[in-house]
């Protein structure tokens, strides 16, 4: 293994096409020598992922922010403002409960943290209890916390909360997803499946000795549900129940509860809140429901709010609502007249990233659900937002160009849209396509769309961006997911297909010139370019890599676009996606195996240099300089260093709590 990575070939990027028709603008760039690419990365910054829980104490918001929870200064409600984080946490925040100034959260297959969160701008980690299960909601009572662990409801001494102790593990018949405690009784939401479907069960479960639970009923929901959560006041039981909607349980005998009303609610009810006699429903992509629960026996809609995205979870405090939005963050509504809620502020992250470019010290990220998202990174461990467009369907991927983001919206086309102003960005233009829009490419005033599903290439001529408009389409043999351009020709990443080559020189009527099948299900490439020999018998070599899924990193020769050449493979990945190269080292995007950096100067026999473990699932990257920006999934936005110093094979894996940094021999 070569303890520094060197390039051998010059290497020239070509990343626009030239010489088309004369009628269309097109932009060229120069040829340039790239620098030695950088193997060894850390870690700086990160931000983002889904929001499932939230809770108020005070003037803080506490914010279960995909891998960290963060700690907002909500007293002047429209303009949130965080104040600290935890570090990136080995799990996502499913729950919380805030006790003075510990937090308790539950995370997932990592158990329970809890945290002193007395300075709010640095919350530091007190103790660990490491669950048996998957740990999705926590209820704290005196010195004992309940956690509903997936299988089992589990009672935990935190009275030392350095060591929380297990003091008994009480199994549940069906998956345990919350849990209330009220009176010495654990309310449990459940949920059963089958491939029919789910049907919801409230579970009531005698606390009163910690060391001996005993069940007193199982109450099961109308099917098809999925009880999600409850809230208990006084002899009423409030339930959360997925399709259902809300119901609402007498409890007075916890051994026999019986039904007093409901509430079909037009969306999903994952969470919920009661005060006085409203309850609050986190109604999934029919946002907040405001719902009249004076008389439990006839519930009545009193008002609703649409969110940006799907509501997850509500808390309400006085007279302001705050609304986990699942991929946006968290809204804060004024709901003083409860027909009709007002936004007051908004705190919004990426909830989950697919694709994600960088200009200069702002990142653009493609979100899924939450649209562009527009990312600061002045401070590199502090990525902070920065502006945001909701886009109507999923933002797959983006490019940006002059004063405008081009986004590949999935089922509503490209969105074409206005970042000059940032962070008060708007839509200019947008226009449908055929299929579902995975990624674009810019050459001049033509963009050209990977259009899976039916789409395959479109090109849309962007001269005025305010009416894009569709001159040439080719219909690919895959689904299109991804697309590089150089010279006359666009190289697209065909799904089931491999690599699609197609002539664009008249983007009118585009024609396939070329094709090679690949093993696995082709989500991304990457192209380079090599010019080597005597000036006056220069050879020139064009590379395709191709993030094959499955099947790994596939580097084709495609000096000869109509005969594509396997040249190579690296197969020990898990699910490759999005691959960028320079120089002689390949980035490849590999899902939950996170960031692979290859030695790819021997396209023969790819080598692996070192990995980057991030949190969740890469799905797309980009490189500026020697920083590399990692669409992460539910791991949101990661910033790393990529350095050239000198490293020996290694995994790097990201700092868990406590901050250190193992290193693993890799392969096993």
């Amino acid at each position: 293994m070569k303890n520094r990575v060197r390039v051998g070939l010059t290497l020239v990027t070509l990343l626009l096409i030239t010489n088309l028709a004369p009628r269309y603008a097109v932009a060229t760039q120069p040829a340039a020598i790239l620098p030695a690419a950088p193997a060894d990365l850390t870690l700086l910054g990160q931000i983002g992922g889904p929001s499932y829980t939230v809770k108020v104490a005070g003037p803080f918001a506490y914010l279960g922010a995909g891998f960290r929870l963060q700690i907002l200064d909500i007293s002047t409600p429209g303009t949130p403002v965080l104040l600290g984080q935890t570090p990136l946490l080995p799990d996502i925040v499913r729950s919380l409960q805030v006790i003075g100034g510990l937090v308790y959260v539950a995370l997932g297959e990592s158990g329970l943290y809890i945290y002193d969160a007395s300075n709010p701008r640095a919350p530091q980690l007190l103790g660990i209890y490491n669950s048996t299960g998957f740990a999705l909601g926590v209820s704290v009572v005196g010195s004992l916390a309940y956690l509903a662990d997936y299988s089992s409801l589990q009672i935990v001494d935190v009275s030392n909360l350095l060591a929380p102790t297990l003091l008994s593990l009480y199994a549940t018949p069906s998956a345990a997803q919350n849990v209330v405690v009220s009176g010495g009784l654990a309310y449990l939401s459940e949920s059963t499946c089958t491939f029919l479907g789910c049907s919801g069960v409230m579970e009531i479960v005698d606390v009163s000795n910690p060391f001996s639970p005993q069940m007193r009923s199982r109450y099961t929901t109308p099917f098809p549900s999925n009880l999600r959560e409850i809230q208990i006041s006084g002899n009423l039981a409030y339930l959360a129940d997925g399709d259902i909607g809300l119901q609402i349980v007498d409890v007075t005998n916890p051994a026999a509860p019986q039904l007093r009303g409901t509430y079909d609610t037009p969306g999903f009810a994952s969470g919920l809140s009661i005060s006085g006699t409203l309850a609050y429903v986190a109604d999934g992509r029919a946002g907040l429901q405001l719902i009249d629960v004076a008389n439990p026996i006839t519930p009545s809609l009193l008002g609703f709010f649409n969110t940006q995205r799907s509501a997850s979870s509500v808390v309400v405090s006085g007279r302001v609502a705050y609304v986990t939005d699942h991929t946006s963050g968290l809204q804060l509504l004024n709901v003083t007249n409860p027909p009709a809620p007002q936004l007051l502020g908004a705190y919004t992250i990426p909830g989950y990233a697919y694709g994600v470019t960088a200009r200069a010290q702002l990142v653009y990220v493609a979100a899924g659900y939450s649209g562009l998202q527009v990312m600061d990174v002045h401070d590199l461990n502090a990525p902070r937002p920065f502006g945001a467009y909701n886009t109507p369907a999923i933002a797959r991927s983006v490019v940006v160009s002059g004063s405008f983001a081009y986004v590949a919206d999935d089922t509503s086309g490209l969105h074409i849209i206005d970042v000059s102003n940032a962070p008060a960005i708007t839509l200019r233009g947008a226009i449908d396509t055929p299929g579902s829009a995975q990624d674009v490419a810019l050459s001049g005033t033509l963009a050209f769309v990977a259009d899976g599903y039916g789409g395959g290439l479109q090109v849309i001529d962007v001269n005025r961006p305010m009416f894009p408009a569709r001159i040439g389409s080719f219909d690919t043999p895959g689904d299109a997911e991804a697309i590089r351009l150089l010279d006359n020709l666009a190289y697209l990443a065909d799904g089931v297909s491999g690599l699609t080559i197609v002539d664009i020189r008249n983007p009118a009527a585009p024609t396939g010139i070329g094709a090679a099948d690949t093993p696995g299900y082709a989500f991304g490439l990457a192209l380079t370019r090599s010019v080597s020999g005597p000036p006056t018998a220069t050879v020139t070599t064009t590379l395709a890599y191709i993030a094959d899924g499955t099947g790994g990193l596939r580097i084709f020769d495609v000096s000869d676009p109509t005969t594509p050449t396997l040249l190579g493979a690296y197969t020990q990945t898990q699910d490759a996606h999005h691959v960028e190269v320079v120089g002689t080292v390949a980035y490849l995007a590999d899902a939950t195996t996170g960031v692979q950096v290859l030695d790819v100067s021997n396209p023969a026999a790819p080598i692996w240099l070192s990995t980057l473990d991030t949190p969740s699932y890469a799905r797309g990257l980009h490189l500026l300089g020697n920083l590399l920006y990692v669409a992460d999934g539910e791991g949101g936005l990661l910033s790393a260093y990529a350095s050239d110093v000198p490293i020996a094979p290694q995994r790097l894996r990201l700092p868990l709590v406590p901050y250190r940094l193992q290193v693993i021999p890799f392969p096993p």
